[in-house]
């Protein structure tokens, strides 16, 4: 499916797609629509979560160098949602797992 396809099926504004294909913040409203368009559901993707300070900071993490798989290398707090679990709190999971950040709702 084309993106124009997809943003018409899903009934999401160009402004919208635009955001999505820049990588800046959407609604989890819009992901909502996306899935349903896709036939999926929350539990078939993966969060990424970006952490921000009050001075506009970002979190980055590196891996651990006794990672098998790319150690030393800085990433963004992340993972899989389970299913049957939604987005936001896949989100808190990860970043509570990961970097024991406690994230509100």
């Amino acid at each position: 499916m084309s993106k124009s396809d997809l943003r018409k099926k899903a009934e999401i504004a160009p402004n919208t797609m635009t955001k999505l294909r820049r990588d800046e913040e959407v609604s989890l409203t819009i992901v909502s629509k996306i899935c349903k368009t896709l036939n999926a559901d929350f539990g078939d993707i993966v969060v990424h979560v970006w952490i921000r300070n009050s001075k506009g900071e970002d979190l980055i993490p590196q891996r651990s160098a006794n990672r098998p798989t790319y150690p030393l290398m800085w990433e963004c707090v992340g993972g899989s949602v389970v299913k049957g679990e939604n987005s936001l709190v896949g989100a808190i999971w990860e970043a509570k797992e990961e970097v024991g950040v406690d994230l509100m709702p």
